[in-house]
């Protein structure tokens, strides 16, 4: 846990002063990614990243910008459950749009304002480790620029005036008190991903004998992997509570050098660039979720099927199922949580 700590800006790579204008070199997981094509230095979805990123820092100074969170999550969005029928249909026929989009996540009527889409953060157990799996093959390459922090097990507590309590499982010690305030959220749908970009204020708090007394709102298990590329930080994170059926799989991406990023806040196409790689290793991150895992997983499955019934066996569809689930009966065991 104290590893996690002791992380500062100092310990991660500083992103270089002038970055190429071509991001594709500045990929966690380019090696993976052969056909992708990076977004370009003039799309208009990438200058309204752009903007609220450079609102949000440029908004804040001294002990705020130091408390400043930029992170954005991969979910899904689904039409708001208090919108008519109607409504309902066109929130959902532009989700159904093959582009990737800025979603208009409220509309105004006169003085009142509607919720059109709902987020859910995570995506499936599959996505998730064969995503980790290539962060873990990425770290291992030669000269890789990507750190590993070792695996965390903690709770996260969050008490009714939405004070969020971390505590390590293995030594019960309190790792941090915050509160988030200021959120302000952009929202995207990339494919079949959703994708929420939020900046907020993580103000300290302390952990008063009162609460100490009250029962928590809820509590959140988690187990966390993180890695650390150039200026960014990557979570994979696996959570649940007691109401959960199952498991939610979680991956963050942060912007952790908020103060270098301050730095050039009055170069814009600079600081353009570096939002521009921030957001294109999200994009990667769906690229590979929609285009790359579909197409291993047909790889694997047909090399578990062969595995079980020889090569050049004739296909039936129950044997064709049965390889699919030992491939996922596979899948299960690489579990590490």
């Amino acid at each position: 846990m104290e590893e996690i700590k002791q992380l500062d800006t100092k310990q991660i790579p500083r992103p270089i002063t002038e970055p190429p204008s071509h991001c594709s070199h500045h990929l966690a997981l380019l090696k993976w990614i052969p056909k992708y094509m990076p977004l370009t230095d003039s799309d208009d979805r990438l200058r309204a990243i752009t903007n609220f990123i450079w609102n949000s820092i440029s908004s804040k100074a001294g002990d705020a910008l130091n408390k400043l969170e930029i992170e954005a999550r991969i979910g899904t969005y689904y039409p708001n459950e208090t919108l008519s029928n109607a409504e309902k249909q066109i929130s959902q026929a532009i989700l159904n749009s093959p582009h990737m989009q800025i979603l208009p996540f409220t509309e105004t009527h006169g003085i009142l304002e509607k919720n059109l889409f709902k987020f859910v953060p995570g995506i499936k157990a599959d996505h998730f480790y064969f995503l980790k799996d290539l962060f873990d093959q990425a770290a291992k390459e030669p000269k890789s620029d990507i750190k590993v922090i070792p695996k965390v097990a903690y709770k996260d507590q969050t008490y009714s005036n939405d004070i969020r309590v971390s505590i390590d499982n293995s030594t019960n010690q309190v790792i941090e008190v915050i509160k988030k305030q200021e959120r302000r959220d952009l929202n995207f749908q990339d494919g079949r991903n959703g994708i929420r970009i939020s900046s907020s204020i993580e103000v300290e708090q302390k952990f008063t004998e009162e609460m100490k007394k009250t029962r928590p709102k809820f509590i959140r298990d988690k187990i966390r992997y993180s890695y650390i590329y150039e200026y960014m930080q990557f979570d994979f994170t696996k959570s649940q509570t007691k109401a959960d059926k199952f498991p939610v799989y979680e991956i963050e991406i942060e912007i952790k050098d908020i103060e270098h990023m301050k730095k050039h806040i009055n170069q814009y196409e600079t600081f353009h660039k570096f939002v521009r790689r921030f957001f294109s290793n999200l994009h990667c991150l769906c690229y590979i979720i929609d285009y790359v895992y579909p197409e291993m997983y047909q790889l694997n499955l047909k090399n578990h099927y062969e595995n079980f019934y020889g090569i050049n066996s004739p296909q039936p569809l129950v044997g064709g199922y049965l390889a699919s689930t030992l491939y996922r009966l596979d899948l299960s065991k690489k579990d590490p949580i």
